[in-house]
């Protein structure tokens, strides 16, 4: 009998114990799996083939999604195509996919993500993924030396990352010197079933990256700063989604711009990739609703503009209420060291109202003489220039 007592109670501790697991694990029973491939290459751009047969549209309702293969390779020998051009000036960049900003990445909150790098580059690379909180899994978190050795050249790396709470926008980018300077894109995480947003479901989504572009070769920046004992050199221009805009040289055709409907709410998902410099965004006579920061939605705040630091993200809703036409969006930094450099210049894309097409959105010459609600103010100097900003529309 004792024996028998003793089985008993053994087999109850076991299906308590599975009990247990069953409960612990039931919210992540709907997560799934999202494969990638990354391949960060440098290249004279554009590149129309992918050599791993291209990326696959991303479908919520597929089991597990396949993005296609994203490779870190030299391929100046071995295809000759032409540069990119930005400022009049072509040179190779580093890239994940042959393009800048990157591939553009989405799960759902819960999720898992991996992701198969194939260095073929001549730089040591690594991958962080900004914004993912990444518990227990510290060895996937990218920066290198810190929590992994470098991917080397011609070396593989595949790495697991799961999700837990995070839903909005964040992003990745390479954690290896400068190389995230021109290897970065956004992380998009979307609400798990059933759950929805804490808005109106918007019209579309737009993912919008605000980075930077230098003549020179970015890679060679910091040795130069440690060899003249200087700063690095400041970026020649700001980009949005790749492009500097209007204001630039040799910069106008390929400006961004989007299209949008009359009385059509979207969803903005915005990203600071730029190196280290604190930045104003603006959409000329437009409101904009900031509901999300770093991967949280948040309680919704309306303003006119938003100063978005280095490496953050914001959601932000937009209605396209203003006459059909065309206005310009703004980007342009803030600093209020005294005496320290930064590129004082202002990127520009187009939002275009129904489709409205001008040459260029009128420029106004008198300041707005009324105060604007910012996002992330704090200090008078941040009005002055917030104000100014006016100008166009």
């Amino acid at each position: 009998m004792g024996l028998i007592g003793s089985i008993g109670f053994t087999s109850k501790l076991s299906w308590l114990l599975i009990c247990c697991i069953l409960v612990v694990f039931a919210p992540f029973s709907a997560a799934k799996t999202h494969r990638h491939s990354f391949v960060v290459r440098q290249f004279e751009y554009p590149l129309f083939i992918n050599i791993q047969g291209g990326d696959l549209n991303f479908d919520l309702d597929i089991e597990e999604e396949f993005c296609g293969y994203i490779l870190i390779e030299n391929l100046l020998e071995q295809v000759k195509l032409r540069p990119i051009t930005r400022l009049c000036s072509s040179k190779n960049i580093l890239t994940v996919n042959g393009k800048f900003p990157g591939p553009t990445l989405e799960a759902r909150t819960g999720d898992r993500i991996i992701v198969r790098v194939i260095n073929k580059s001549k730089y040591n690379i690594t991958f962080h993924w900004h914004g993912v909180k990444q518990v227990r899994n510290p060895w996937y978190d990218g920066p290198e030396y810190v929590t992994q050795c470098p991917i080397l050249p011609g070396k593989k790396f595949t790495y697991k990352v799961q999700l837990t709470n995070e839903e909005g926008t964040i992003w990745w980018h390479a954690h290896s010197g400068w190389a995230r300077a021109t290897v970065h894109g956004p992380l998009i995480i979307y609400p798990a079933p059933p759950s929805t947003y804490p808005f109106p479901k918007p019209h579309a989504q737009i993912p919008i990256v605000i980075g930077e572009w230098w003549k020179k070769d970015v890679m060679e920046i910091p040795d130069n700063a440690k060899r003249s004992g200087g700063e690095p050199i400041l970026s020649d221009a700001y980009t949005i989604n790749g492009q500097p805009g209007y204001f630039y040289p040799c910069s106008k055709k390929g400006t961004f711009e989007l299209t949008v409907e009359h009385g059509k709410t979207y969803l903005l998902r915005m990203i600071n990739a730029v190196m280290d410099e604190d930045l104003f965004f603006a959409i000329a006579k437009h409101e904009m609703t900031l509901v999300g920061k770093d991967g949280i939605y948040m309680k919704q705040i309306k303003t006119n503009y938003i100063m978005i630091t280095p490496g953050q993200s914001m959601d932000l809703l937009i209605t396209a209420n203003q006459a059909p036409g065309t206005y310009f969006m703004a980007t342009r930094s803030y600093s209020s060291a005294f005496g320290a450099g930064f590129d004082n210049t202002t990127a520009t894309a187009i939002l275009n109202i129904d489709g409205f097409h001008e040459t260029i959105p009128k420029l106004n010459d008198q300041r707005s003489s009324s105060r604007c609600s910012v996002e992330n103010r704090y200090s008078f100097a941040f009005h002055f220039i917030c104000e100014s900003i006016e100008l166009l529309y």
